[in-house]
């Protein structure tokens, strides 16, 4: 009997054969895979902009799932999070100063 069977295996490539890949999901409890979808709405910016910024080596790879799949490890978006600057911190309080009257609202 004939297998129908169309899986290929993937092509590994230099990225994947680093000492970064989790090899046991258990012994890390943030492994998760997220897809595009999720990854956008983490980080709140759109596909081009995340896709320029993987080309650029400014965002986390992704990881190849299968010949057209591809996902994030949540643990390395979020660490990208947490490693960018709070706007907040960079921008003064405002003091009572800066508050005008404002006569049109009254």
């Amino acid at each position: 009997m004939e297998s129908h069977n169309n899986f290929k295996p993937v092509k590994r490539t230099a990225a994947a054969e680093t000492s970064d890949v989790v090899t046991d999901p258990a012994k890390d409890l943030n492994f998760r895979l997220l897809r595009l979808k999720d990854v956008l709405k983490l980080v709140a910016m759109s596909k081009t902009t995340v896709y320029k910024l993987v080309k650029m080596e400014l965002f986390p790879q992704q990881v190849e799932l299968s010949a057209r799949c591809v996902a994030w490890r949540e643990s390395d978006i979020l660490a990208w999070i947490n490693a960018r600057p709070r706007v907040a911190a960079s921008i003064p309080a405002p003091s009572e100063n800066d508050f005008q009257e404002r006569p049109y609202l009254q």
